[in-house]
């Protein structure tokens, strides 16, 4: 399915830099790491100085890429230097909620003491656990028959 929508969006709209991140994600998520890797060089050789593209979606495919290949630590790793990104952009957290859920090595993170998602620090660690929740939550229900 992911296949089918991806090449109708690249008929639709011709070299998306949005289109192609979903779509390298949607492919990644489903398993096709080949497919999404051309799209993530694509888009990679499309956008090479768009800051977003290069620090944040770009990262995330290839740990999400990782993480299919069973390479969770890895995945992790892909995404150590994004989190200065996360709060504006929730699936980084999510995305890395589930690398740890696989490499199942989920940090001990402080609790913050403010009411916001994302600890001083910057370690998101009240934030991430809630991602973690929905991220385990989902892969549970993945499992579902």
């Amino acid at each position: 399915m992911a296949r089918k929508l991806c090449r109708q969006a690249g008929e639709a709209s011709k070299d998306s830099n949005l289109g192609f991140g979903h779509c390298a994600k949607a492919l990644a998520e489903a398993g096709d790491v080949t497919q999404a890797e051309a799209l993530a060089a694509k888009l990679d050789r499309l956008r090479p100085e768009d800051t977003l593209n290069q620090q944040v979606h770009l990262p995330l495919i290839r740990s999400i890429i990782e993480r299919e290949r069973g390479n969770a630590a890895k995945a992790v790793d892909l995404l150590a230097p994004v989190t200065q990104y996360e709060q504006g952009e929730p699936q980084v957290l999510y995305h890395r909620a589930r690398a740890y859920l696989a490499a199942e090595s989920m940090p001990r993170l402080p609790l913050s003491s403010r009411s916001s998602s994302v600890i001083a620090d910057g370690s998101g660690g009240e934030c991430l656990l809630r991602w973690r929740n929905l991220a385990r939550a989902d892969l549970c229900h993945a499992r579902e028959p």
